[in-house]
């Protein structure tokens, strides 16, 4: 086994192929799919990160192409084998993250991060705001796949630009946690957070509790409360959530999107059937954890 150190945002793939989105011309709803859900892409790490790969023997022409990955930082990408190019990482003999940080923000420094990202595309599995341009430029190498397309959302995902609504949570805290959307509760409990008592109150009441950094939980999407009026949310194009949110704010979404708490929350519950809990067990529920004290 060899260690690895990522020099620029890394994407992992459940498998060692791409999807066709990043070869020549597409129709807009392949790669609207494969944007909000539809994706071999599982997460892409932050930079510095260490990753520990099998060692491979050369295949084809281009030796080494895909690496297998054992060992990632995070304990939920450690369970299954994920591939990266080995074009985007470098020998270390470093075993610990380098770029590491372990104390949260402020609540008012986190919110003012996390504004910052207001706009940026939506991207199953993404974490690159900008971009990932070695990637795409890597891709083009191998694969003789020269043509870029003209469609701004079909070159933003060619070059993995975009994130999804967990990767808000590690680019906002400079990298103190990636979790999935799923593990989000039990980063709370874990740094010492608590969940808000939320069981049958109703939204008027739900908002009177708000403070600046609270996270709604719900089936595999976050959420982050700017205040007590307002949310930020990185939700894709289609799917059950996008539709609900449109009905109540006729925006349309698939980026990161600051809404009115109060619409968001009655599209949840009046739309989607989705009611508050005080701690979340299943889809049709969601809670509301508070991990920012100061």
């Amino acid at each position: 086994m060899s260690y690895f150190v990522s020099h620029s945002h890394l994407p992992l793939f459940s498998s060692p192929r791409l999807p066709k989105v990043f070869f020549g011309d597409l129709e807009n709803k392949v790669c609207t799919d494969w944007a909000d859900e539809n994706s071999d892409l599982e997460k892409v790490l932050l930079p510095g990160e260490i990753i520990q790969i099998k060692n491979s023997s050369k295949t084809r022409k281009d030796e080494n192409r895909w690496v297998a990955i054992t060992k990632s930082p995070y304990p939920l990408y450690g369970e299954k084998e994920l591939f990266t190019l080995r074009a985007l990482i470098k020998p270390t003999s470093n075993k610990a993250r380098t770029n590491a940080t372990t104390t949260l923000p402020s609540r008012r420094k986190f919110v003012s991060r996390l504004s910052e990202f207001e706009h940026t595309p939506y991207l199953y599995g993404g974490g690159s705001p900008e971009g990932i341009s070695e990637f795409h430029e890597t891709i083009k190498r191998y694969e003789n796949a020269t043509i870029i397309s003209k469609q701004s959302v079909i070159r933003d995902i060619q070059k993995l630009r975009g994130v999804d609504c967990s990767s808000l949570f590690a680019l906002a805290t400079d990298g103190y946690a990636y979790p999935d959307s799923k593990d989000m509760q039990q980063l709370t409990l874990k740094h010492k957070g608590r969940l808000l008592d939320i069981y049958r109150k109703d939204i008027s009441e739900i908002l009177d509790m708000i403070q600046p950094g609270d996270i709604l939980y719900m089936h595999r999407h976050v959420m982050f409360f700017m205040d007590k009026n307002t949310i930020i949310q990185a939700v894709g194009r289609t799917g059950e959530n996008a539709q609900a949110f449109t009905q109540v704010t006729g925006k349309t979404y698939g980026k990161v999107v600051i809404d009115y708490a109060k619409l968001i929350l009655e599209a949840l519950i009046s739309i989607r059937k989705i009611l508050p809990a005080n701690s979340y067990t299943n889809e049709r529920q969601f809670c509301i954890g508070r991990l920012f004290t100061t």
